[in-house]
């Protein structure tokens, strides 16, 4: 079981975090980590169900593995896209998830 510590290393190592789900139920916790430290998100719609999270805006949505192909890529080409994306998803999580 990773600590909350490991899982922040990881994500800064990291160029994004994807959520290829497409049954099922995931684990929103890490959606909503990955939105906390301010990742690049690839999700489906089933990765995202739960999580206020707007497409197009704070992550890229890809339900066809051809979209889901062409995200990851547009992300690892891009460190504007990354950051700008990642941003987003990082101020939605702090205006709605803040202790403060």
């Amino acid at each position: 079981i990773l600590s909350h510590e490991d899982l922040l290393e990881i994500l800064a190592r990291s160029a994004l975090v994807v959520f290829p789900l497409k049954y099922g139920r995931g684990n929103r916790i890490h959606l909503l980590e990955a939105m906390a430290a301010g990742m690049a998100i690839v999700a489906t719609g089933k990765g995202a169900d739960g999580v206020p999270i707007v497409p197009a805006r704070d992550f890229i949505l890809a339900d066809e593995e051809d979209d889901f192909t062409s995200a990851i890529l547009k992300f690892l080409r891009s460190t504007e896209d990354r950051h700008h994306f990642g941003w987003n998803a990082k101020k939605l999580s702090e205006s709605i998830y803040s202790l403060h």
